[in-house]
């Protein structure tokens, strides 16, 4: 027996569109844990602190996330890779929810490579699939919630409500972001033939489903106080201005430039193509959803899980036009071909290839990024880096120098010492490498790290003090004994440290005046 008759004799189906989808999951694999990285990142840091004190919720974040971190950290361990499986995991589910959905709208083999090949070619996606962010499980769900409504648009089944609020609930306890695909959908109904399903008991049930799955969220919500939402009210207040040009140029810039006419005959083909107009529920959700966003001024990115099915419509759009023009396929393959040279040539700023100063000179030559330039989306400056690959540097760093300070007081004091740090991402890098250099956990007002409380901080107690500009209002004695610096970082975190003797106020007292819900 041949190894493709025993291959057939086990169940594995060999064909020449599972081989395609088989070498675009080795490729997104490969790219997703290709070994070379500056190590995590303020984020990333942050959650994995996240996973180490579960709950119903987080300031800003679900708990499903934290949830499946603190699963992945236990079987695997915390080395970069090992923590960047589950991203990459879902990377793959996306591939294979978007060659299902090519096919359901009956596109063949040559609009599943197109597919396939604006998913792994699209900055945002690598970027997604190679970082523990809870926009990963976001693409994830809205995926699911996808193709759930793809198999009720062909099938008609009423049944895939329920499988549609099981992953929207799901995804309420990864990110609030699937509001807004909630929203575009209910929109669209009610402008398509699609209403009638108001009517079923299954779409309600399935909607009951989806808030019996979020409530201990949103019980955990109430019972701080809803600090989740003056934490999301600040949020909104810190992003730059979103307009309508920044929204769609953004959307281009950062899914690859060259797949834009892909995407864009994706809508045309869900809103005016007498094929694609069965599914004419996701173009006008695109529509309500890119209002909604730039109503409530949202990122740009918000809308980006609903990419998998505009790529599915443009791609299986374009194969009928192929098959109907002689000559036009190979015009076809040569924009692949672009489209992959462009993809390569973004890549190494979406996710590192090179050794640090190659990207800096990398991304300035091409011109890809600007040292010194402003966040597209925040109000701050950057320094020689993009601020995901700044934010992976300095911190251990960091921490070797507080650890210093920590152990050059005497034995007696460093019982009453605590480590007090200005925002998040200082708090969880010092405390990701807390074990290795026998320090506590460090404490902030910041976010989560406020809810956690002061610990053992005292009124006249001592604190090493991280980040803060200046202390002397605070404290009753303050000198400064450290300058945290890397070249590398986000230039405000190059920052003095402090040594604080006693506060002028009580403890408690400056622990709620403190309290930042704020980016």
């Amino acid at each position: 027996m041949n190894i493709k008759n025993k291959i057939k004799s086990i169940g594995i189906r060999i064909s020449l569109e599972n081989i395609v989808l088989l070498s675009f999951i080795a490729f997104l694999l490969a790219i997703s844990l290709f070994p070379i990285n500056y190590g995590f990142w303020r984020d990333e840091l942050y959650y994995i602190a996240l996973s180490k004190h579960l709950a119903w919720g987080y300031v800003d974040v679900p708990p499903l996330m934290p949830f499946c971190i603190a699963i992945m950290r236990f079987l695997f361990g915390e080395s970069v890779i090992a923590m960047h499986l589950l991203p990459a995991i879902f990377g793959v589910v996306i591939l294979i929810i978007t060659r299902e959905i090519v096919k359901k709208f009956g596109g063949k083999l040559y609009a599943q490579i197109l597919a396939l090949l604006c998913m792994v070619m699209s900055g945002t996606f690598i970027f997604m699939t190679s970082n523990i962010i809870y926009d990963s499980f976001d693409h994830l769900f809205w995926a699911l919630c996808l193709y759930s409504l793809v198999l009720l648009l062909t099938s008609e089944n009423k049944k895939y409500w329920l499988y549609f609020g099981v992953f929207v609930g799901l995804g309420l306890m990864s990110k609030f972001g699937m509001c807004w695909l909630i929203f575009g959908v209910v929109m669209a109904m009610l402008f398509t033939k699609e209403r009638h399903y108001f009517h079923t008991q299954q779409f309600w049930l399935g909607a009951i489903i989806a808030l019996v799955l979020v409530s201990p969220y949103l019980i955990w919500i109430i019972q701080t106080h809803f600090l989740t939402f003056e934490y999301f009210a600040n949020y909104a207040k810190s992003t730059a201005l979103l307009t309508l040009s920044s929204f769609f140029l953004d959307q281009i810039k950062f899914m690859n430039p060259l797949s834009f006419p892909i995407w864009a005959l994706g809508l045309y083909y869900f809103l005016f193509d007498q094929e694609g107009k069965r599914f004419r529920l996701f173009g006008l959700a695109y529509i309500f959803i890119s209002a909604i966003i730039i109503i409530q001024q949202a990122k740009y990115y918000t809308i980006l899980p609903l990419f998998p099915v505009l790529f599915a419509g443009g791609a299986v759009f374009i194969e009928r036009f192929t098959q109907k023009s002689k000559g036009a396929d190979l015009g076809v393959i040569f924009y692949a071909v672009l489209l992959t040279i462009a993809g390569i040539i973004i890549m190494p700023i979406i996710r590192p290839c090179f050794p640090v100063d190659v990207t800096i000179k990398y991304s300035n030559y091409m011109g890809l990024f600007k040292s010194g330039s402003k966040m597209n989306t925040e109000k701050y400056s950057l320094g020689v880096l993009p601020q995901k690959y700044a934010d992976s540097f300095g911190w251990q760093e960091m921490t070797a120098q507080v650890a210093k300070i920590y152990y050059d007081l005497p034995e007696k004091e460093r019982k009453n010492t605590v480590i007090v740090t200005r925002n998040y991402g200082e708090a969880s890098g010092i405390y990701f490498y807390s074990t290795k250099y026998k320090l506590p956990m460090p404490i902030s007002q910041h976010l989560q790290y406020y809810l956690w409380g002061y610990r053992n901080m005292t009124d006249n107690g001592t604190a090493i003090l991280v980040g803060w500009s200046n202390p002397e209002p605070a404290c009753k004695k303050v000198i400064q004994v450290g300058q945290t610096y890397n070249k590398y970082a986000v230039p405000f975190e190059n920052q003095p440290i402090f040594l604080c003797w006693g506060f002028k106020e009580p403890v408690a007292q400056i622990w709620q005046k403190g309290k930042a819900m704020h980016m």
